[in-house]
């Protein structure tokens, strides 16, 4: 599905570093291997901040997204960081609060695996 960016709820920031280089490749390939992952209530977008920045950065009005609903037992959360605990409250709470939780706090797993798209970014308007 093709999201609205303007619709779109960070929950994390970035690494500059690292939107560069996918940036880069990105635009040189000029392909979207995979989409964001969104949960389909409120929008936060779940993984692909970086891919959401640069979107953005481009003048993309929209973003290829995977929606998932956050209560389905198939959507779990967990730190990348040892020092930092996670929930899906936590997550849903930062946001509410217009906060962004540290560059790779949180990782999200799925019980199946997300789909390539590889769609020209052309394509998205």
């Amino acid at each position: 599905m093709l999201m609205p960016i303007d619709l779109l709820k960070p929950r994390e920031d970035i690494e500059l570093e690292r939107m560069r280089i996918l940036e880069k490749d990105i635009l040189e390939r000029g392909i979207l291997e995979k989409p964001i992952l969104v949960e389909m209530n409120t929008f936060i977008i779940l993984d692909g901040h970086h891919r959401y920045n640069i979107f953005r950065k481009i003048g993309k009005r929209k973003i290829p997204a995977l929606l998932v609903d956050y209560n389905d037992p198939c959507v779990e959360v967990s730190s990348w960081r040892p020092e930092i605990r996670v929930s899906k409250d936590l997550v849903i709470k930062t946001v509410l609060e217009n906060r962004l939780l540290p560059p790779k706090t949180s990782r999200h797993v799925l019980c199946f695996k997300i789909p390539e798209i590889n769609l020209s970014i052309n394509m998205i308007p």
